[in-house]
């Protein structure tokens, strides 16, 4: 994960610890009869899942796309049936026999 995700991911969960500490936590009132600070926290867990689903889909692009490139995979290994860095072909290919 890249800092910026880090941080992007991490803006909900410090709301939620300060969320007591927030104007509205301390009113009694009501949103859809249900308690703001309750709608409050619901909100940020929904955020917490769609951010992190995001970040977690920018990552499996990140690395699919570091696999198609001549035959490496992101460990630095090769993928079988590519052509290695120095052109020769790995397991897998057909032209090993």
């Amino acid at each position: 994960m890249t800092a910026t995700e880090v941080i992007v991911a991490g803006v909900p969960v410090l709301l939620i610890i300060f969320t007591p500490l927030l104007p509205f936590a301390n009113e009694p009132s009501l949103i859809l009869g249900i308690p703001t600070m309750i709608v409050w926290m619901a909100a940020l867990v929904v955020a917490i899942v769609v951010i992190l689903q995001l970040i977690d889909r920018r990552i499996t692009r990140r690395e699919e796309a570091n696999v198609g490139i001549a035959g490496v995979d992101v460990a630095g290994g090769t993928v079988a049936g590519e052509i290695s860095a120095d052109g020769r072909t790995v397991a897998g290919s057909e032209d090993e026999a």
